[in-house]
């Protein structure tokens, strides 16, 4: 599809949102400058000395941000800042729902808490949120991005204060995936004085929460240390009275020296380290049909051993320098480390695949194998003996990047200009296990045979990038324009066949975007980047990298009381790539194993109107908190392949792709009153493909439409602390968030929860 072709499908789909009446506060940046209000509690500038000012701007900014400085409703290009607030309003610990009334933005469910959260954005593709690129605090957190990206790690969101989600051109910035755009999620930054504040919270399958923060700062030191614990014991119900729940540890803490604030040449060092671990005894097979319309929450006696174990711990030290008003260069040593062993059902030692299994459940063979999986029947043949997979995993990501800032002024025309550098090195180690058990009187019974390994490999990545961009701002224009190169070098060793294979590759990724302000509170903005993802090591020779054009084209509308979005986005793959997985229905000695899709198109509209209607003539501080979001996807494979990737099989050109709901619409909404605030929330996804596809989809692919609502209620007792109540799945809807990889996978039942939490 030609350039002018995408541009007209940009383009046609934009028409000026109306808004009038009722919408949501936005965020402080959306507010033009010259309207913008101070908070009422903060002393006026006026009265606080240097030192004094520079202590108050650095404790508000609170972590690193990845959006673009100033002011966001004029930024060329499509961001969305997900603050405080909002991700209070629910108390979520799940990162599918906080993320819900983003545009654009599209997740593919899997346990129901968000253990595993599959995400992407503009049709990147979703499967372990590997096609993006996630940071926390501006760093890189994927266990390891460039060697296995895919995020089986993910930070705990309670303990964030804010999350910030880029598209467009401005994401060329992150790297080193770069189609869709980045999520960072900010964590909490040392505060002006001392505070502590706990939050604990109970609910339906033994839920509960606890949740400590603690800082205090002088004028040239602070310190941070926050710690969060989670439990449940799942909503699934195992055949055998197994345990189906989780524990999430998280502790985080922050330690800074600075040189005096008021001084011309500013000097300030964090150091950060942290720690998580989980024990989730989660499972990927799913149910039949039939049984998931009986009872969605099962799970068969075959998955009782199936447990995910893992532990995380990551350092940082930053160094910052600001000179004065003109520059400020920051520097950040960074080094994370993780290790994952995920025990699974992998598949019965006669080869006969589950996934056939759960498709006939009563048919032939087929209901043979069915009792054993179940445990309603013992193993009584060799090939009735039950296989389970341990994949042992252990990365390593760590590196150093340092990102220097300016404002300049060129006669006319305003520059904010940046220029990063990142020395990144990371590995991913991995082993599979496989063990043979037999299935007697509902328990499953190790047998005599040795353990056999399957992969042993070592994948190796070393990255130097850079990046230059620069924001002008002339009159009612501001544009954006830079680029991003990347040099990776790449060494995969295979222990068992005792082979090496090295490769090399660089990309320029350039990107520019402009927004033209057409009156104090309406603009269009439109822009145009290459989307790029790497090949990971030891791939076969014919792989090739993922790339793609993709544009966007919009307006925008925002005053101190409503913004509202409409933009038209078309990403034109040149080459569309998957990687294989276990949780995408790939066989183990396929996993990690990379294919290439050729040519593709995705393509759509994202609409968003979010503010807060002031209701004061019916009562004093009464108001209505509203935000509505809604994105149109369009897919489809430019030609016809056979593919060894399940999720693709034999595709005929105009196939769409898998797990892309059409539609896509999220919405928050309530009543806040002096010191309560009830919401509710509804996510409504369209039916979605298992398999590229076209037409009718066949009942056995089909991911059925479905609507899920939440509510939650706060009460603020001042000194006494704060109450809340949350319900998920309010309506108990019972919906298939998944086929992949083996049967029906259920979304979250009913769940109630209540909490208090007090600040000091």
């Amino acid at each position: 599809m030609s350039l002018s072709s995408h541009l007209a499908v940009c383009f046609s789909a934009l028409t000026i949102l109306a808004a009038r009446g009722a919408i949501a506060q936005p965020a402080a940046a959306d507010i033009p400058a010259d309207e913008a209000v101070e908070p009422s509690e903060a002393p006026a500038a006026s009265d606080l000395s240097d030192a004094d000012r520079k202590l108050l701007a650095d404790a508000l900014k609170e972590g690193e941000t990845i959006l673009v400085e100033g002011d966001d409703s004029v930024q060329p290009g499509s961001a969305h800042t997900i603050d405080e607030e909002a991700l209070e309003r629910f108390e979520s610990d799940d990162i599918h729902r906080i993320l819900r009334t983003v545009p654009g933005v599209y997740m593919r469910e899997e346990d129901g808490y968000g253990l595993r959260p599959n995400i992407g954005i503009r049709g990147s593709g979703s499967e372990r949120s590997s096609k993006i690129a996630l940071l926390e605090d501006g760093i890189l957190i994927a266990p390891a991005p460039y060697s296995a990206p895919a995020a089986y790690y993910f930070p705990l969101v309670t303990r964030m204060q804010r999350i910030e989600v880029v598209k467009g051109a401005a994401a060329v910035r992150h790297g080193p995936n770069t189609v869709g755009g980045a999520i960072n999620l900010v964590g909490h930054g040392i505060p002006l004085e001392r505070v502590a504040s706990i939050d604990l919270a109970t609910g339906i399958d033994r839920y509960g929460k606890m949740h400590v923060q603690l800082g205090d700062r002088g004028k040239y030191w602070g310190v941070w240390l926050e710690g969060v614990k989670l439990h449940s014991d799942g909503f699934k119900v195992l055949d055998n009275g197994g345990n189906t729940g989780f524990d999430k540890n998280d502790v985080v803490a922050r330690a800074r020296v600075n040189s005096h604030p008021d001084r011309a040449v500013y000097n300030q060092l964090t150091l950060s380290a942290g720690y998580s671990d989980e024990v989730s005894n989660e499972t990927y097979t799913g149910l039949a049909d039939e049984d998931f319309d009986a009872t969605p929450d099962r799970r068969y006696s075959a998955t009782q051993l199936d447990r995910m174990d893992w532990d995380h711990y990551q350092f940082s030290l930053k160094h910052e320098l600001e000179l004065g008003d003109a520059w400020d260069l920051e520097t950040t040593l960074y080094h994370h480390r993780f290790r994952r062993d995920w025990r699974k059902l992998t598949g019965f030692a006669g080869g006969r695949p589950i996934a056939d299994i759960l498709a006939a459940p009563n048919s032939g063979l087929n209901s043979i194998f069915y009792r054993v999986l179940t445990g309603e029947g013992d193993t009584a043949s060799e090939a009735e003996k039950i296989e389970l997979g341990t994949n042992a995993r252990s990365f390593v990501s760590q590196g150093l990047q340092s990102v220097l800032h300016t404002n300049r002024v060129t006669g006319a025309v305003h520059h904010n200009l940046s220029f990063g550098v990142r020395l990144h090195l990371d590995n991913a180690n991995r082993q599979t296990l496989r063990d043979t058990y037999s299935m007697m009187s509902n328990a499953l019974v190790r047998d005599d045979s040795e353990t056999f390994l399957d992969q042993d490999t070592t994948g190796e990545a070393r990255a130097w990038a850079v990046f230059v961009q620069d924001t002008l701002q002339w009159k009612k224009l501001t544009v954006t324009a830079g680029f991003r190169g990347e040099a990776v070098s790449t060494r995969f060793e295979d222990h068992l066949a005792g082979t090496e294979q090295t490769d090399f590759f660089s990309v320029l990724i350039p990107g520019a975007g402009a927004f033209y302000a057409l009156s104090k509170h309406l603009g269009v903005l439109a822009g145009v980047h290459r989307g790029f993802v790497p090949v990971a090591p030891g791939q076969d020779p014919g792989v090739k990298p993922e790339t793609s054009t993709n544009y966007e084209a919009g307006v925008r509308y925002g005053n101190h009381v409503v913004r509202a979005e409409l933009i038209g986005f078309a990403n034109d793959y040149q080459n569309l790539k998957a990687t294989c997985s276990f949780s995408s229905g790939c066989t183990p000695d396929m996993a990690t194993d990379e294919y290439n899709g050729e040519g593709a198109f995705v393509g759509g509209i994202e609409a968003m109107i979010a503010g807060e209607v002031p209701l004061t003539k019916l009562a004093a501080e009464l108001s209505i908190p509203l935000i509505v979001s809604y994105t149109l996807n369009r897919s489809s494979f430019d030609e016809s392949f056979s593919s060894e990737n399940p999720q693709w099989g034999d595709v005929e050109q105009g196939d769409e792709l898998p797990y892309l709901a059409r539609h896509n619409i999220g919405a928050e909404a309530g009543i806040r009153w002096k010191k309560f605030e009830f919401a509710s929330a509804v996510r409504y996804l369209s039916e979605m493909r298992d398999v590229a596809g076209q037409g009718a989809i066949a009942e056995n692919e089909r991911i059925e439409s479905s609507a899920v609502i939440d509510l939650s209620l706060h009460a603020d007792f001042g000194a006494w602390g704060h109450l809340y109540s949350t319900v998920d799945n309010v309506l108990g809807s019972r919906y298939i968030v998944s086929r992949r990889p083996t049967g029906v996978r259920p979304g979250k039942p009913r769940i109630v929860i209540v909490g208090y939490k007090n600040h000091w």
